[in-house]
């Protein structure tokens, strides 16, 4: 909880930077080129330097984590190919990628996230009141069934495929135009689950007299 909230704290005053350097700096390709341009502008080279420092120590424990984490599970799902091997072509690659630049990499990923975060938070969230719906799992159908046909088609929208009617959502313009559905899939999975469950007890009832 205390990570969670110092996390939040650091990048609420990143986004503050971001949103008040404009004026100054202008629009810039990414977030990155916006805090050096931020970092150089109020300590100069050495704070350059520095910045790349803590950059490179902060990716350092996500690099490893999910080199072999990846590692681990391929190494599991495809035992004739050793975890050295699957380590080496990770990174390989990884650093192969991290070089065409962060623009094109974000290109390509941010409609990829624009489809999966929506679908890994409410499912986050629904794991968590699992206990208030009693772990009905027509919610969790529902609910993914409705979260994921928004961010889907939210998705392959930046690619050039609009869908007019998905700009009547609220929240859309802000990228969170699957919160409505992802609730009305919630509340119509537990009202048909609990329906559903009445009519199999109702028909229990009636084969045992």
């Amino acid at each position: 909880m205390i990570a969670g909230l110092l996390l939040a704290i650091i990048y609420g005053m990143l986004a503050y930077l971001g949103a008040v350097s404009q004026t100054r700096f202008g629009v810039t390709e990414n977030g990155a080129q916006t805090l050096t341009n931020i970092v150089f502008y109020l300590f100069g080279q050495k704070g350059s330097v520095l910045l790349g420092v803590i950059f490179s120590l902060a990716c350092l424990t996500t690099s490893v984590g999910l080199l072999t984490s990846c590692s681990q599970y391929f190494a599991k799902l495809m035992p004739k190919v050793s975890y050295r091997t699957l380590i080496t072509i990770l990174s390989v690659s990884s650093m192969i990628f991290a070089n065409v630049g962060l623009t094109q990499i974000l290109k390509f990923s941010v409609p990829a996230l624009t489809a999966i975060y929506p679908m890994a938070i409410v499912l986050m969230v629904i794991t968590l009141l699992n206990n208030f719906f009693k772990g009905n799992s027509y919610v969790y159908l529902f609910t993914m069934i409705c979260t994921s046909f928004v961010s889907i088609l939210e998705a392959l929208g930046q690619f050039g495929l609009k869908v007019n009617i998905l700009n009547n959502l609220p929240f859309y313009s802000k990228g969170l135009g699957w919160i409505i559905p992802a609730v009305v899939g919630a509340i119509a999975g537990f009202v048909y689950g609990n329906l559903n469950n009445k009519g199999v007890k109702k028909k229990y009832m009636l084969k045992s007299e």
